[in-house]
């Protein structure tokens, strides 16, 4: 289907003249542009400046201008601050003037982007039909902007790129999953040869195991991943003989590695649907390096999490008197201001010491009335805000055929 055939939309006021596909793209790119004006007033410079100068420090000039074009994308459509708002809930509450028809776009991009690598199926003008490896579904894209750059794209090659919205939400069926039929491509675009393949399954794997929000673009996938995150769990308690396991940090990345090829195996023997994190190999975040120990908790909702110095925060709420150790009360600090962290781990530590928990948060926070039954959960919301806002998603994504077919699953 050529750009110039391409058929309208019908129903959504506000778009230019011709009222089709040629007309949101248009006004995409114009609220787009106006996004980013917005997001480059002054008011943000304390969240962007960090941004622009690790882009400043790039040395290639081509280098440098692709990596500003990524990050200012990501500053504009997915970046939140404190209270867990974006640029785009900014934009939205600033701009009273806008359309009807202008916010319902807008409201598609802040809650339906899609970042994956895809598979170009084909080619037509200004669209490209794409397979997303993440949920196996084709996505109709088009370029708002750099159209020109898609004749360099051939067919069977893999992009990586964010895709956001072209068609309202309000124009999908009641009921029926946040996937428009039309999207927009959104900040830079690069492509890989379909030889690469190796590398791709691995970019896909990772990806899929380290932010497995992206993949839950259904209802359906939403649900088979969570019932794999249930399988999942009961393997781990099966291999560990506990929800909740303390490892020594040096053996920690072979003990997971080893329970998840026993998961594998076990999956593929009884036909269930594979989750990424099986066939990406584990390896201890940097982060976690400095720790003596580390905390691997498997929580029926939160999924599968990982905590520092664990040993030592358990100690702790045992004895309360190590309260006084500028090491562990600065551990309880970072527990709870730490976005990384979520608020499990203090919930198992308080029910699992009910009769000094009370005495732990009054010595560590300084506040000799607290009780963790009246006070508790609000601390923990007051530290943690977007954990209570986010709905509660499967921590592992499974692999759709197209991405096991290429991993050779």
């Amino acid at each position: 289907m050529s750009t110039g055939d391409a058929p309208d939309v019908p129903g959504v006021p506000g778009v230019a003249d011709d009222g089709g596909i040629q007309g949101l793209i248009a006004r995409s790119r114009d609220l787009k542009r106006e996004l980013i004006e917005f997001a480059e007033h002054k008011r943000f410079d304390r969240w962007l400046a960090p941004i622009v100068a690790q882009t400043a420090a790039v040395s290639d000039a081509r280098q440098r201008d692709a990596q500003w074009i990524r990050a200012l994308d990501d500053f504009v459509m997915k970046f939140t601050f404190p209270d867990g708002d974006g640029i785009i809930d900014r934009f939205l509450a600033a701009r009273k003037d806008l359309t009807d028809a202008d916010r319902k776009l807008l409201e598609t991009w802040r809650n339906g982007l899609v970042d994956s690598i895809f598979e170009v199926r084909a080619k037509s003008g200004l669209s490209l039909t794409l397979l997303n490896l993440l949920d196996d579904q084709e996505y109709e894209a088009y370029a708002a902007v750099g159209a020109e750059n898609l004749w360099r794209i051939g067919e069977g090659e893999f992009i990586v790129v964010r895709l956001a919205p072209l068609t309202p939400a309000a124009l999908a069926s009641p009921g029926t999953p946040a996937t428009p039929a039309t999207w927009v491509i959104s900040g830079p675009m690069g492509s890989t040869p379909a030889a690469a393949k190796r590398r791709i399954v691995k970019m896909a794997l990772d990806l899929a195991s380290h932010a497995p929000v992206i993949a839950f673009t259904s209802d359906d996938l939403r649900d088979r991943s969570r019932v794999a995150m249930r399988q999942d769990r009961a393997r781990f308690v099966e291999f560990f003989g506990a929800d909740e396991v303390v490892l020594k940090t040096h053996e920690a990345a072979e003990r997971i590695n080893d329970f998840r090829a026993q998961a594998k195996s076990a999956a593929l023997a009884e036909g269930d649907d594979i989750p990424a994190t099986y066939l990406a190999p584990f390896e201890l975040p940097g982060n976690f390096t400095w720790t003596q120990t580390l905390g691997v908790i498997y929580d029926e909702s939160d999924g599968m999490g990982f905590v520092a110095d664990y040993a030592k925060i358990r100690d702790l709420f045992a004895n309360p008197d190590l309260a006084a150790s500028k090491e562990h009360t600065k551990l309880l600090h970072g527990y709870l201001k730490a976005d990384g962290v979520s608020p499990t781990p203090l919930r198992r530590l308080a029910a699992a010491h009910p009769d000094t928990a009370d005495t732990v948060f009054r010595k560590v926070l300084k506040k000799p009335d607290f009780t963790w039954a009246e006070d508790g959960e609000a601390l923990l919301r007051k530290h943690k805000p977007k954990y209570f806002k986010d709905r509660p998603q499967p921590t592992l994504a499974i692999l759709g055929a197209r991405l096991r077919e290429l991993a050779g699953v």
